[in-house]
């Protein structure tokens, strides 16, 4: 489905986002940690930590890197 990586303060941040739902890494794929488990379509980060997630029947989610 989608996925985004962004370098932020430097750490590089992976997003993915499938029927399961969406998930990211902070170690480049080793772990993972659920967001939300609706199906997203698509998902985009910037290098400001800020982004969005687009899912079935126009749902929208509002992604932003607040620490980590």
């Amino acid at each position: 489905y989608g996925s985004s990586i962004v370098k932020y303060n430097d750490q590089n941040i992976i997003i993915a986002s499938g029927p399961n739902g969406i998930d990211y890494s902070k170690d480049l794929g080793a772990t993972w940690i659920n967001l939300d488990t609706a199906n997203y379509w698509a998902v985009k980060l910037d290098q400001s930590g800020f982004g969005y997630a687009a899912g079935t029947s126009g749902k929208i989610l509002k992604l932003v890197i607040e620490e980590l």
